[in-house]
């Protein structure tokens, strides 16, 4: 029975056709895993969509038939929210079995704080605007009413 055991070892998967079955390593795995993000890119959220991602490996492993890798995924360019991660699970023949997003980049968008801004400060003109036009300027009739105790008394 040990013999078997060893024997395992030494023998080759083969396909219905009779061609040997080649295995991919660690490495080709979590290429495949970029190149599959890459090609097809996953749901990361309604913010991510028609951006360019960019993509890390977080962690791999292995176990008797498949491989495990879990992507870093974020905007390409400078980022300063939370990445998002998806996760693989390739076949040993290099072929992905499963994915599925773990969680969606967030944060380190475009601050929204320049448009605040800009809105309240366009809001403060119309009101001065408004608050002028409607008389709160008290420039036309100013040097007509003059106070009495401004006025000469030289007649």
């Amino acid at each position: 029975m040990v013999e078997d055991e060893d024997n395992k070892e030494d023998q080759f998967d083969f396909t219905a056709d009779g061609e040997a079955l080649s295995y991919i390593s660690l490495a080709q795995a979590r290429l495949v895993a970029m190149q599959t993000a890459r090609e097809t890119p996953g749901n990361y959220g309604r913010a991510s969509t028609n951006v360019p991602m960019a993509f890390e490996i977080v962690e791999s492993s292995e176990d008797e038939d498949y491989y495990t890798i879990t992507l870093g995924i974020r905007p390409q360019g400078a980022f300063s929210g939370k990445p998002g991660q998806e996760q693989f699970f390739i076949s040993k023949e290099g072929i992905v079995s499963h994915r599925q997003v773990l969680g969606i980049p967030s944060g380190g968008g475009k601050s929204r704080m320049p448009l605040v801004i800009g809105g309240i400060a366009a809001l403060v003109v119309v009101a001065v605007i408004i608050g002028v036009s409607v008389g709160g300027g008290g420039g036309g009739n100013a040097s007509v009413d003059t106070p009495p105790r401004l006025r000469s008394r030289s007649h």
